[in-house]
């Protein structure tokens, strides 16, 4: 009966490793998601000449339809 119990585990651990199943963000679908980006406090980057660049804006984007409407300093 153990024999069988691991066994059977074995065989489930190997087709769980095997075929995983896909994320919901693969996935293809129709949704029509809208996100916002909200920047108050500037985001701040300097390269190694010591070039410094902030960045500030909010916006909105969205999936379907395919739009972008964002505005910034």
């Amino acid at each position: 009966m153990k024999r069988r119990f691991m066994l059977l585990f074995l065989v489930a651990c190997a087709l769980a490793i095997t075929c995983p199943l896909a994320s919901n963000a693969t996935l293809p679908n129709n949704s029509s998601d809208t996100y916002e980006l909200f920047m108050d406090v500037p985001n701040v980057s300097q390269d190694a000449a010591g070039d410094t660049l902030g960045v500030t804006g909010h916006g909105t984007w969205s999936v379907h339809p395919k739009s972008v409407n964002i505005s910034g300093m």
